[in-house]
């Protein structure tokens, strides 16, 4: 048995699986099993993923018949794993040689920590540009209203706390981790962000990363759950209109508060 299970959903990524699939390779930390759900793609992710299951038989393939979203891409992947801890992982980013090695020495040595995540270096085809840090390193309830308190591609969980939570909901847009780390916290369990950059998300600095409204909302109905779920006081019910309000900026007062965020 692995103690770690990676799980990752593929779609669509055949220009960036390669450099994510290498470094898991690239771990310091060898005792893992890497699934990989294809969900849906027409490109030649599934060709590249069978390449590094042949290469390595720590590298598991499964497939969904069409697309259904990476919520339940990783859920059928949760269903293929064996490992004590499971880590998360998408098909265009990166992980840094030690990640595994430090998350998995964390949660050793902090048996009541259900998770741990960190900060993401973001890059492009120019190279670094910034960093994204979480708000608070050991997230408070009252945290939850206001935003997600963890990255979710750099983090790693104990395999019972999703299995006591079911897994990831399908039916709250595409703000699934979020939804998560509410019921997570719900159920009585806590989390730590690690300050060192473990993980590097692929973004493009020149674009406008805005999402729409609807996944604004999406947000917002999680917030306002976590709300009632926890039992916050008026401060949370506050913070869960922030998604709501974030949405209605003007373009350069986001991509502004958005340089900061990355700074």
């Amino acid at each position: 048995m692995p103690r770690v299970s990676i799980l990752t959903g593929i779609y669509q990524c055949e220009a960036t699986l390669v450099e994510a699939l290498e470094s898991i390779l690239a771990q310091t930390f060898t005792d893992w099993e890497m699934i990989l759900c294809d969900d849906g793609s027409t490109d030649r992710s599934p060709e590249i993923a069978q390449s590094f299951v042949d290469r390595d038989s720590r590298f598991v393939l499964i497939r969904n018949p069409r697309n259904l979203g990476l919520a339940a891409a990783l859920n059928l992947a949760f269903q293929h794993a064996k490992g004590e801890y499971l880590a998360r992982m998408d098909g265009d980013d990166r992980s840094r040689p030690d990640r595994l090695a430090i998350q998995v020495a964390y949660l050793d040595a902090h048996p009541s920590c259900a998770v741990v995540s960190g900060a993401m270096a973001s890059f492009d085809e120019k190279g670094f540009w910034g960093t994204i840090r979480p708000r608070q390193q050991d997230p408070s309830l009252e945290s939850l209203a206001w935003s997600t308190p963890f990255t979710h591609a750099p983090c790693m969980m104990r395999r019972e706390v999703l299995a006591r939570v079911g897994g990831y909901r399908t039916d709250v847009g595409r703000v699934e981790d979020y939804d998560l780390w509410v019921r997570v916290y719900a159920a009585g369990f806590k989390g730590h962000n690690l300050d060192q950059v473990l993980y590097e998300v692929r973004e493009d600095r020149a674009t406008n990363r805005r999402r729409d409204y609807r996944r604004r909302v999406d947000e917002a109905r999680v917030a306002w759950r976590a709300c009632r779920m926890l039992g916050l006081s008026w401060r949370g019910h506050i913070g869960a209109l922030r998604p709501l309000l974030v949405g209605l900026l003007p373009t350069a007062i986001y991509e502004t508060l958005r340089k900061r965020r990355h700074a």
